[in-house]
């Protein structure tokens, strides 16, 4: 099907996932910022935002992955291919195949991931300023 549609697939999921529990965070924390004084009030905050984001990521690579299984179905089909035939069988309900278990487990798995990184975090005492600080670093040393 190809590594540029597939990079680009995974590229957009990545991106929303960490985007969306950014944001779902922030939003939780600008609300209620006595959460963050408390380790097991901020690992709740970290799995409700990480259920959010991987719910939300799981819809977002939805129809990436619908069209590379429906040409990896066929020998020699093509993404494009893919693309024309689900434009012409007009099924369009045929995208959201599969979606809900992607739900579940997207936002099971990915809620899991930021918990665990969050502890991680947490038993290290990194703060998420050290994180900006560090990557703040290595970009300036990319320019030098």
């Amino acid at each position: 099907a190809g590594i540029v549609p597939l990079i680009l697939k995974e590229v957009l999921f990545v991106m929303s996932k960490f985007a969306v529990f950014e944001f779902v965070r922030d939003s939780i924390f600008l609300f209620l910022p006595e959460l963050e004084n408390d380790v097991s009030s901020t690992l709740l905050v970290s799995l409700i935002s990480g259920t959010i984001a991987g719910t939300v990521s799981a819809i977002t690579s939805q129809p990436g992955d619908y069209l590379f299984s429906k040409a990896s179905e066929a020998k020699g089909a093509t993404l494009a291919g893919a693309w024309r035939e689900y434009l012409d069988s007009k099924r369009y309900g045929d995208m959201l195949t599969g979606l809900q278990p992607r739900l579940f487990f997207g936002g099971a798995l990915i809620a899991l991931q930021f918990v665990i990184y969050d502890y991680c975090r947490v038993q290290f005492h990194v703060s998420p300023n050290d994180l900006n600080s560090f990557l703040d670093v290595m970009a300036s040393v990319g320019k030098t």
